[in-house]
């Protein structure tokens, strides 16, 4: 098995937490959360009924919010081309370690 190496990169700091309302069909305002689990992966929920009585189902609010939702990593995304700021949003961004 290979060994991998520890590299610190940049990710953008909503990647990690991030909340974002949308407002319903009905005019209700409902909070769309987007939050990286270490062991999971991220993790999304909503405030809407539909999803509190049918977790672990995408609502349409999520749906919604992913547009919005900023995951840019500098594993897979576009190059940084200035430190400290999200190419893909123009965040900031925060240094993580990644196994390689």
């Amino acid at each position: 098995m290979p060994d991998f190496t520890i590299e610190v990169m940049q990710q953008c700091a909503k990647l990690e937490h991030e909340v974002i309302a949308i407002q319903g069909s009905h005019g209700d305002w409902y909070h769309v959360t987007f939050e990286a689990n270490e062991r999971t992966g991220e993790l999304v929920s909503c405030t809407c009924p539909g999803f509190r009585f049918r977790p672990g189902r995408e609502c349409k609010h999520m749906t919604q919010a992913a547009k919005q939702h900023c995951s840019w990593h500098e594993l897979y995304g576009e190059p940084q081309e200035q430190d400290g700021v999200c190419p893909s949003c123009g965040g900031p961004t925060r240094s993580v370690r990644v196994a390689v």
